[in-house]
């Protein structure tokens, strides 16, 4: 099962574990919080069974949970994500669930900011559950940069950073690795960082985008402030949009500068790379 398959992420998983449905005989679920969310009508089209489940009912989640060996766990973009996963967890003791594949963020266990602590709250919830686990630590998703098309189509890459450098990474990416850990053994109790393969600076990625698009791209560093306003514009809820920014300050401290091989050792395919990100997505940014 994939919870919360409303996310992008979520149904990005979705897409990437169906490929492995007939070779694998699975049963492939997606437990969702609203059943009129828009993003049932795409999972509507994928050969998979959409079930409704209420994190904080033992009845709900034993129903849409029954017969579910491994669950890929996808918090949702909501302010209370560690209550609303900790009450499904608690649920999902109840079950014949055996594995939480929980999508978590990349140097968490350094708690260095909020968003940080939050997750690492959960993980330990997790650990302590009795149910095994893999902890797949995200960094920067790549997909951030849509919500900075309209300055960057003006020629300005705006970040809350000067030299500091990270390893974004593609959601698609995300999805194929928790979609490998899902039919793969072995990787219980296992964490994996999981980051783009290039280690990059504002800078250097306003020129990846300069280079493959032909348009000119400056690198411009703004305060938190104005960021936070880029994001929320585009719909990022205020605690993540806030969360988004310490996480990027955070990275001025060194930690982010590490490219893992971790999506080549789960998916046995390279990490896609932020030029052949923008390379695919060059509409979005010129």
């Amino acid at each position: 099962m994939i919870f919360s398959g409303t996310e992008d992420l979520g149904y990005a998983a979705a897409q990437s574990l169906v490929k492995y449905k007939f070779d694998f005989n699975l049963t492939i679920k997606v437990g969702v919080r609203d059943l009129q969310h828009p993003m049932c009508k795409s999972l509507d089209e994928l050969p998979v069974k959409i079930v409704h489940i209420d994190e904080t009912s033992e009845e709900s989640v034993s129903r849409g949970c029954a017969d579910i060996d491994k669950i890929l766990l996808v918090p949702p973009t909501d302010e209370n994500f560690v209550n609303i996963c900790s009450n499904f967890v608690d649920n999902l003791k109840l079950t014949k669930t055996k594995h939480i594949v929980l999508i978590s963020v990349f140097g968490v266990q350094m708690e260095e900011n909020v968003v940080a602590k939050q997750y690492r709250c959960l993980e330990r919830y997790i650990e302590l559950s009795g149910i095994s686990f893999t902890f797949l630590r995200c960094s920067i998703f790549m997909e951030m940069f849509f919500k900075l098309e309209e300055s960057i189509k003006q020629g300005l890459l705006r970040l809350p950073m000067e030299n500091e450098k990270w390893a974004p990474v593609a959601m698609t990416d995300i999805a194929e690795a928790a979609a490998s850990v899902l039919i793969k053994s072995s990787l219980e109790n296992k964490v994996f960082d999981i980051t783009g393969p290039n280690v990059l600076s504002g800078k250097e990625i306003a020129d990846i985008i300069s280079i493959v698009t032909g348009k000119k791209v400056e690198f411009k560093t703004v305060e938190d402030e104005e960021f936070k306003g880029e994001l929320k514009r585009h719909n990022t809820p205020v605690w993540l949009a806030s969360g988004v920014t310490d996480i990027l300050e955070d990275y001025s401290k060194g930690f982010g500068e590490i490219a893992s091989h971790d999506i080549e050792s789960l998916t046995g395919k390279p990490a896609l790379t932020f030029t052949d990100f923008v390379l695919l997505n060059a509409d979005r940014f010129s």
